[in-house]
């Protein structure tokens, strides 16, 4: 339907609801090939670049931290599986004490990644294969948190249980104590996920994202993002790359602007999953 975007999103998914009705009929091989039709039509006009399922499988409800040419993940088990991203053999660490992992980050300035647990404590990681060397700040301890992010190494923890993002500067090779980054009283109780680019965002388990200057909240909302799928449900991470936002959130990644105007998303291969 010419230049009526939302009309023509409709009747893509009619033709594909009925396409579905057909894959268990005689004409299910007919059905197939309609119902992929609709969706490179969908597809195109909600701007949506289809992924592996397996791959985006691998990374809902993970903590990632790419870092020296490789992929780290924390698992549930609760040790951190590394593999190089050009492929290669995969390495296992476990965590400290039988500790919980609850976030992980690359350091920016050296090829090397943190992990934080439920501890609290931190360590470093600087090879694939381990250790896990514990690192402490050198006044206090480290605060409780559900995600680390690095800005030319120093670290940022979000803490929803403060309501607080603390800061951890390096001095002298070593990191100093804690300070509070969020200076206006701004609410981060809600938050899951932190990504900086110079700016500190802060992923809500709502889908907001709060964004922070010198520790005060600016304006800053997300935008344009073609509907029906125009919220953000069931959001896990945020992550700033260059001059771009991109969160998985539900079954999908969406790349934002960083002033947080939609430039695309991407979704699961298989046509069957909900837009």
């Amino acid at each position: 339907i010419f230049n009526q975007t939302e009309k023509s999103i409709t009747a893509a998914q009619m033709v594909l609801a009925g396409a579905e009705t057909m894959s268990a009929g005689p004409l299910s091989e007919d059905a197939a090939e309609l119902g992929m039709e609709a969706q490179a039509v969908i597809d195109g006009l909600t701007a949506t670049t289809r992924l592996n399922g397996e791959l985006l499988a691998e990374i809902v409800g993970t903590n990632l931290a790419v870092w020296d040419d490789r992929l780290s993940i924390a698992t549930k088990e609760g040790s951190i599986v590394t593999l190089p991203l050009g492929g290669g053999e995969t390495t296992t660490v476990p965590s400290p004490n039988g500790e919980i992992i609850t976030a992980t980050t690359s350091l920016d300035e050296s090829a090397n990644m943190v992990v934080l647990t439920n501890a609290p404590a931190a360590y470093q990681m600087s090879q694939a294969a381990g250790p896990l060397t514990f690192i402490t700040p050198r006044e206090g301890s480290w605060n409780k948190g559900v995600a680390l992010a690095s800005f030319f190494d120093t670290l940022y923890v979000l803490s929803p249980s403060d309501n607080q993002i603390w800061k951890y500067p390096v001095a002298n090779g070593q990191y100093a104590s804690a300070e509070a980054y969020a200076t206006d009283g701004a609410t981060v109780d809600r938050g899951i996920d932190l990504a900086i680019d110079g700016s500190v965002y802060v992923l809500m388990d709502s889908g907001e994202i709060v964004k922070f200057i010198k520790g005060k909240r600016v304006e800053f909302r997300v935008r344009d993002i073609p509907k029906p799928g125009d919220g953000l449900t069931n959001p896990r991470q945020i992550e700033a790359m260059g001059d771009a936002l991109y969160v998985l959130a539900d079954n999908r990644i969406v790349k934002f602007a960083t002033d947080g105007h939609f430039a695309t998303q991407f979704r699961p291969e298989d046509i069957l999953t909900i837009v």
